[in-house]
């Protein structure tokens, strides 16, 4: 981009024409600020809005540098109205890009090969299945569809069959839980699911199932079973794979899209409920489409990896969150590859290795657990290995201070196995839905030698907030705002926190703009508690604004809680700290309003508890006996607390901050258990529940000492 300040007219642009799709140079109103060479290497922080007036107990809001003097913010690409209007425009102008990949499976349960759709084929089944959906399933305007199963070809072909016809999609998931799920059916009135055949199972399970839902389409043929179950509840099931077969032997089935409205609803996405019962985020079209154009207005301005229709991704996190539609959304507006993961975890990595993605999204819990193999791997390896290992990492944190990632020798003798787990491929890596520490950061940038974006968001902003700039290699941040919305910063004066606070203002996020959601459903009160009057959404995070203009997420409203003498406690931050540390897999921290110290249950990572049992702690067959046995030992709690409030004074912790009774784990915390959201987030308010009589026991037994 040019270093001159970029001049656009709008005048004698002829906006239907496809090819002006997007923020072009000669398209978009002026950027407000050069995009020179200095901005592109060394870009400022957020800009305040020096012109708003101030207000009591808030800072001024800030921007991206990009729309300083801007009377709006950027929003949706011009010319793309839809998201279905944004799969059609690629289409025209890209056809014959590859679009969706997925892997056959062979006789003997291996996967083969990536074969692939392209924009056009892909389109071509969309235009017989909309129809369908419309003719034969009555799916117009506003008809609410869920959809449950993993990522996969079915998944996309029934959004965009729904979108067709301007419906809206409703994401279900498993971890929701029952009562949940009947929740979501009783208050959307859903009439149709969509379904892949595994899940038939669970469907069957919830008590307003059968009287509530008229249509089921299953993605693959039900078992025996399940069918006969379904027919016993006069069930009208629609295979999807033989919808088209229909449609293409009656030319009456046939029909257009129907025309959708920017601001009409896309999708009602449920939060997964850390505390409290799931609420229906209700997202336009707009909302999403706005994540869509911030994406490329950092690409032109080259605050991002420069993203283009050669990337690949590995769609792995479940199409149901906010965070994976805004990505998947995303590459369809470049023209870009999506290879679809097989559908189990432990699979994963040999589908990463099958599609060599050159993106990888993934949250914190797969980078730490990939951070953790390779130090294991490393200390059983020969000294000499070990020696230059370290070495590498201690020459390439070097260069990261100076903003390099790669280097001649280490790259190619050191880290390139170590590449290779992801395929080798990896361009970028852009990581959201919880903080990821400094420590990992800095080692993920020097072993895979890539550009690594941290996001900050929630599924009420379509997952994006803020988001690292690019050239940054100081870990432990947030960035600046997304193109798309403003921030500023709201007094908590019981927690010590103001807008006013030097050198680093400090409060609750704030957050405003096109990408934030049009309200909860059918929750007006809920809603009104989020989104105040003026438009602004109170995210219940604290964050600060560093001496660079970047935001740092430092604590937690919602989630917080004072002990008996008068303490506030965020737990996630101490958590964040434990598992750090080599014996902890993961951690649940708790007080009381009543007690003056914290409790915790630790899921240890079991061959490094096992060796620190038998090696230091000197435990016959700790390497080998039930972890039940084990963990029940007195001396080993007793030293795991000791190791772990040192670890937690030594990461900054107050004495009221750390553990002083625990219980060990055997059963790591999951989606399959309800412990974790799908994006692997604590559920906070389940955890209380389970561990109810462990906790009681715990502070019982401090009593007694």
């Amino acid at each position: 981009m040019s270093s001159n300040k970029v001049e656009n007219k709008t005048d004698n642009v002829d906006m239907n024409d496809i090819n002006n799709r997007g923020f072009g140079a000669n398209l978009y109103p002026e950027f407000s600020r050069p995009i020179n060479e200095a901005n592109i290497k060394n870009p400022p922080g957020a800009i305040e809005m020096t012109h708003y007036p101030k207000k009591e107990g808030e800072g001024k809001p800030r921007r991206i540098f990009v729309s300083e003097k801007w009377d709006t913010l950027y929003g949706e690409p011009i010319g793309v109205y839809s998201l279905f209007d944004n799969l059609h425009l690629t289409v025209q102008k890209k056809p014959n890009n590859r679009f969706l990949g997925v892997r056959a499976k062979n006789d003997d349960g291996t996967y083969g090969e990536y074969e692939w759709q392209t924009y056009s084929e892909f389109y071509n089944h969309i235009e017989h299945i909309g129809a369908y959906f419309n003719k034969k399933l009555n799916i117009v305007k506003d008809t609410i569809v869920g959809v449950i199963g993993i990522n996969s070809l079915e998944w996309a072909y029934t959004m965009f069959g729904t979108f067709y016809n301007n419906g809206i999609i409703c994401p279900l998931y498993d971890t929701l839980g029952i009562a949940s799920l009947e929740m979501i059916i009783e208050q959307t009135e859903m009439k149709i699911i969509a379904s892949s055949a595994e899940k038939i199972k669970l469907l069957l399970t919830i008590p307003n199932f059968k009287d509530s839902i008229k249509t089921l389409i299953v993605f693959n043929q039900p078992s025996d079973e399940d069918m006969n179950a379904l027919k016993e509840i006069n069930m009208n099931v629609i295979n999807l794979n033989e919808v088209e077969k229909e449609v293409e032997a009656d030319p009456s089935i046939k029909s257009d899209p129907i025309p959708t409205d920017i601001e009409d609803t896309a999708l009602i996405c449920y939060t997964s409920g850390t505390t409290g019962k799931p609420k229906g985020v209700v997202l336009t079209n707009r909302n999403m489409l706005t994540f869509v154009g911030s994406v490329y207005i950092c690409i032109l301005s080259q605050q991002l990896y420069q993203y283009d229709e050669k990337d690949c991704y590995i769609s792995y996190l479940p199409l149901a969150h906010v965070f994976e539609q805004a990505i998947f959304h995303s590459f369809i507006f470049l023209g870009a590859r999506i290879g679809f993961y097989t559908g189990s975890v432990k699979n994963v990595m040999s589908d990463i290795n099958a599609l060599k993605p050159t993106c990888f999204i993934t949250v914190p819990r797969l980078l730490n657990r990939i951070y953790s193999v390779v130090n294991k791997t490393i200390a059983s390896k020969p000294l000499i290995v070990q020696f230059l290992f370290n070495i590498a990492c201690k020459s390439k944190i070097r260069r990261l201070s100076k903003g390099k990632i790669t280097h001649w020798l280490w790259d190619a003798i050191v880290f390139k196995t170590i590449r290779e787990k992801l395929g080798g491929e990896v361009k970028v890596m852009l990581v959201g839905s919880a903080p990821l520490s400094s420590e990992v950061m800095d080692f993920m940038r020097i072993a895979f030698s890539c550009e690594i974006f941290e996001g900050y968001g929630s599924t009420e902003t379509v997952g994006c907030i803020s988001l690292t700039r690019r050239n940054e290699t100081e870990a432990g941040n947030n960035g600046v705002p997304w193109p798309c919305c403003e921030l500023k910063l709201r007094d908590i004066p019981e927690m010590n926190y103001s807008s006013e606070d030097k050198p680093f203002p400090r409060g609750e996020i704030m957050v405003k703009g096109p990408n934030v959601f049009k309200e909860y459903f059918k929750m007006p009160e809920v809603t009104a508690e989020t989104k105040d009057e003026e438009g602004w959404c109170h995210t219940g995070d604290i964050g600060m604004w560093d001496e660079k203009g970047r935001l740092r997420i430092i604590d937690r409203v919602k989630n917080i809680f004072k002990l008996a003498q008068g303490e506030y406690v965020a737990p996630e931050k101490i958590e964040n700290i434990l598992i750090n540390h080599d014996l902890v897999e993961q951690a649940f921290v708790h007080g009381e309003s009543l007690q003056n110290s914290l409790v915790g249950v630790i899921v240890p990572e079991e061959t490094e508890i096992r060796e620190y049992a038998l090696n230091t702690l000197n435990i016959k067959k700790a390497d080998t006996m039930p972890l039940k046995e084990l963990y029940s030992k007195k001396e080993l709690k007793e030293a795991l607390i000791k190791i772990l409030d040192k670890h937690c004074r030594d990461n900054d912790l107050k004495g009221f901050e750390c553990l002083r009774n625990l219980v060990l784990e055997t059963e790591p915390f999951s989606t399959e258990n309800n412990l974790l959201t799908p994006v692997f987030k604590l559920k906070r308010n389940v955890a209380i529940k389970k561990y109810r009589k462990a906790i009681d026991q715990m502070y019982l037994e401090m009593e007694k000492v």
